[in-house]
């Protein structure tokens, strides 16, 4: 007989956090129990032991190729991604959006 245990946690939620430092929003996914998935011009040292980051050297123009590379999820955008709408409108093509829509920005 196979038993299942009852005590597995679910997985944790995950999102897409994608601007020029998804640094301070990654940490913060992580007190919530939201699992990060980040796209960032820098690549810090902390944030890459905590969570999946691609980094972006030709930003904010690499951020599209780089969400190729990702399923549909969540997103969230940070630092300077407002400033351009078709990635916005791109990012709230994907999934749900947790930030303005391009028609607020």
């Amino acid at each position: 007989m196979i038993r299942v245990s009852s005590t597995a946690k679910p997985a944790a939620p995950e999102v897409i956090i994608v601007g020029a430092s998804a640094r301070a929003a990654a940490f913060s996914a992580l007190r919530s129990g939201i699992t990060p998935i980040c796209i960032d011009r820098f690549g810090d040292a902390d944030l890459l032991r905590v969570a999946r980051v691609t980094r972006i050297d030709d930003y904010p123009a690499g951020i599209a190729a780089a969400l190729g590379q990702l399923g549909e999820r969540p997103a969230l955008y940070v630092g300077g991604v407002e400033n351009n709408a078709s990635l916005v409108r791109q990012l709230a093509s994907r999934g749900p959006l947790f930030g303005n829509s391009v028609d607020v920005l």
